[in-house]
């Protein structure tokens, strides 16, 4: 008997709960929530394309210096200069390493 009366109040609450729901209205919030994220989502895209044209630019900047360095080796090896032969490859591996770096990112 208590099975049977719990049964009909659960039903009863379930057909007030599925009166009470419009479809349409639940739908329609929901597309006023996805409409307010669209704004942070531009604001995160932006930030993600500043950082990429940074970066292109930094990796640009090392490609330049590393250009630099090996041209500086290469006219100390011709010139036959000793004491350029030792501090110009030091210097290099710095570019060397930051563009290492960003290709492996």
């Amino acid at each position: 008997m208590f099975e049977r009366l719990s049964r009909l109040i659960r039903s009863f609450v379930g057909f007030f709960i599925s009166v009470g729901e419009d479809p349409e209205l639940i739908l329609q919030q929901n597309i006023r929530d996805m409409n307010d994220q669209v704004p942070h989502m531009n604001e995160s895209i932006a930030m993600v394309k500043a950082n990429v044209t940074l970066l292109e630019k930094e990796e640009a900047k090392y490609k330049d210096d590393m250009a630099n360095l090996t041209a500086k080796v290469k006219a100390a090896i011709q010139a036959n200069r000793d004491d350029m032969r030792g501090a110009l490859p030091r210097n290099s591996s710095r570019p060397r390493a930051h563009l290492r770096a960003h290709k492996g990112s």
